[in-house]
């Protein structure tokens, strides 16, 4: 068994969460999902970069520091290097991430722009790039679906049965209803009387005529038998056969659940154990649960080793937990049926394979575009790679719509007439119930969505209610090209539109925008020092107890170690800092102390470490309201991710490590609940801000 995982997202690697009360709460310290990987089209298109905002220590400098510049990428093709400090961006000033964004975070990934730099030594340069061309996207290669599946011959077998009933057993039927439908009745009313008079009741004339006519009914149903079953099975085949479907495939189980392979060529299903054997596709098997592979490109359903039969095979429920839904593995892409506990069963058996291995064959998922909006008929989609909003006005009528994952294909589907019992006569109920049960048709169009164009429409009988009820009525691959559709009659019907979507333009994932907004974090190593003299360490272990204004005036170097370290933000630290914490020594060696200001530690505090080296690093958390520094961001700057600020100093911005023994230090804290962080790295937001003096 395997734990179930979200396929279509990065698992989050870590969150610090370092809580105090600042009027309500204040959210102090927060790490966050990992870095984005590197995109799917080789060179990426766009920067490709690790920022943060970066503040000099000994000016009101600002600008984006570029932690690191991904190779492959638009940035390091540039020649942009770690260590810059961004400034501008075509021509406009960039003094923090926010700046960067709003001018590249929206833009094409294929437009010419020119970024401005600036290094440690202060020589400022600005690198050019010219339009790129905005070429096609290589479309995974799909074979085409086989013809009709022969599997829904075996409904004419079942058909040639009811027709022998019918030559046989509806003319005795009715030879004997014709002759003996007195002693028919006679014999059901006595039956209705004696029953009546076991019970204890009174009401004979009313039981013997229910038992009259429902003896007749009875001896009819029989008779009957072979002529309806005769025309259900010639007449639900030929309904399957007269949609417009690539393909057409029996038999399913329209009582289990499904699974689209991220290709569409798979069907998996679930369903559990029949109670009852009656009627096309049940089957005897002595097992919880039953499951079913079916190739869609072939028509047929694979065969099992050491199942009942060429179709099923059981499966038991993991830990006694209910099915509760059949998905494919993106890793794998193997079927899986999940359990109520979070659990998953595979549906292969281990030793018996079906699905070769499709490592690179399935197309990942690559959302083109997003829809907005489905109002008043139209659907409002912008394309993810360039950010622009369009309008897709179908000018038809539907009742339903559904989108591939990859916001590609829109499909619209309409349903048979719902009679409405509270405003439709009798006569409209009655005729529109015939007909949905004689026809149930449905349409089905598809639309290509970039290309605001209609692919193609489908039309059928007959179809599920219940999976239209819950949205289970259509499913796609991920690419869109290809959907199936489940009919409650056990036809499964397969729409094909391969041959039909012209090639796909650069967009998605495959370009993205210009600049990726900086939600997503940028890591900072943590490192250990060492290499000390014992001198400096016998130094150290004598300022354990004293406070840091102790400290700072007994050793004046560590005072201009910290000096250096906060840059301009040491005299306003020190004249709002009242409250001191006797220090204390860190595993390494080093001392580390906390300050804070008076009545108000909760709303910011200051963690300082001294290191074996006598090198001086600062957390600081503050709540922007209760602290305002030169490092803080604007006022009325909009914080994208909702958490507080924290300030990292360094001496040097770049590499922007941080000791890891601060970072413990920080973690001990009683402010700080359920640390989970990588063991090598942590992440930051671009909320944060380094202030050091470049190498």
């Amino acid at each position: 068994m395997k734990n179930r995982s979200n396929h279509y997202c990065r698992q989050l690697a870590g969150a610090v969460t370092l809580a105090g009360a600042a009027s309500t709460r204040l959210f102090l310290f927060c790490l966050a999902l990992m870095a984005p990987p590197a995109l799917a089209e080789e060179p990426c298109r766009d920067l490709g970069i690790q920022t943060v905002n970066w503040k000099s220590p000994n000016s009101t400098q600002t600008g984006v520091l570029v932690l690191h510049a991904q190779p492959g990428c638009v940035a390091a093709e540039l020649g942009v290097r770690a260590g810059e400090v961004i400034t501008g961006f075509n021509g406009h000033p960039v003094a923090n991430n926010y700046d960067l964004e709003a001018l590249a975070g929206n833009r094409a990934a294929h437009l010419a722009f020119s970024i401005s730099l600036k290094n440690a030594e202060g020589q400022a340069r600005t690198l050019e790039r010219a339009e790129f061309p905005f070429r096609t996207v290589d479309e995974a290669v799909h074979d085409e679906h086989a013809g009709v599946s022969s599997e829904w011959l075996s409904w004419l077998a079942w058909a040639g049965l009811f027709l022998l009933l019918s030559l046989t057993l509806t003319p005795v039927m009715g030879w004997i209803l014709m002759n003996h439908n007195r002693d028919i009745a006679i014999g059901g009313a006595a039956a209705g009387v004696y029953d009546e008079f076991k019970k204890g009741g009174r009401k004979y004339v009313e039981a013997g005529i229910q038992g009259a006519l429902m003896s007749l009914a009875m001896v009819l149903a029989v008779g009957l038998i072979g002529p309806f079953g005769l025309v259900y099975n010639l007449y639900q085949p030929l309904t399957a056969m007269m949609t417009d479907a690539d393909q057409k495939m029996c038999c399913v189980e329209d009582e289990g659940k499904y699974a689209v392979s991220e290709d569409g060529r798979w069907l998996a299903m679930v369903k559990p154990t029949p109670d009852r054997y009656f009627g096309l596709g049940d089957k005897i098997v002595r097992a919880p649960y039953v499951a079913a592979l079916a190739d869609l490109k072939a028509g047929r359903f694979v065969a099992w080793n050491n199942s009942t039969d060429k179709r099923w095979l059981g499966i038991e429920a993991s830990a006694d937990s209910g099915l509760r839904d059949v998905y494919f593995d993106s890793a794998s892409h193997r079927p899986y049926a999940s359990w109520d506990n979070g659990f998953g069963t595979p549906i292969e058996p281990k030793n018996q394979q079906i699905l070769t291995d499709q490592s690179g064959a399935a197309p990942g998922l690559e959302e083109r575009y997003r829809m907005t909006s489905d109002a008043i008929g139209e659907f409002v989609f912008s394309e993810t790679g360039t950010s622009t909003s369009f309008v897709l006005h179908p000018g038809e009528s539907y009742d339903k719509w559904w989108l591939s994952a990859d916001g590609r294909v829109l499909a619209l589907a309409t349903r048979p007439y719902q009679p409405d019992e509270k405003y439709d006569g009798w006569f409209k109920r009655t005729y529109h119930t015939l007909r949905n049960f004689i026809l149930d048709d449905w349409t089905v169009t598809f639309w290509d969505v970039g290309g605001q164009r209609k692919l193609a429409t489908y039309k059928g009988y007959g179809y599920d209610k219940a999976r239209w009820e819950d949205g289970g009525f259509l499913d796609a691959s991920l690419d869109g090209r290809r959907w199936i559709m489940i009919r409650d009659n056990g036809f499964a019907l397969a729409f094909d539109l391969t041959g039909k979507i012209g090639p796909a333009y650069a967009a998605g994932r495959q370009t993205g925008p210009l600049y990726r907004t900086q939600n997503a974090n940028s890591k900072i190593p943590l490192h250990s020092e060492a290499g000390t003299s014992a001198a400096t360490l016998e130094m150290l272990a004598s300022l354990v107890g004293l406070y840091p204004s102790e400290i700072l005036e007994a050793y004046p170097e560590i005072d201009t170690a910290l000096r250096a370290a906060l840059g301009q933000s040491y005299r306003p630290l020190m004249d709002m800092i009242t409250v001191e914490a006797p220090a204390k020594a860190t595993p390494d060696g080093g001392l580390t102390y906390t300050a804070c200001k008076s009545h108000a530690c909760p709303d910011g505090f200051l963690v300082v470490y001294i290191s074996p080296n006598l090198k001086v690093s600062a957390l600081l958390f503050h709540d922007e309201q209760a602290i305002s520094l030169p490092e803080a961001p604007r006022q009325g700057e909009v914080d994208p991710d909702g958490w507080s600020n924290i300030a990292l100093y360094t001496q040097t911005a770049y590499p922007p490590t941080m000791p890891r023994a601060l970072f413990d230090v920080a973690l001990n804290d009683l402010a700080v609940r359920n640390p989970a962080l990588d063991e090598d790295h942590t992440t930051f937001s671009s909320r944060f801000w380094i202030v050091g003096a470049l190498p």
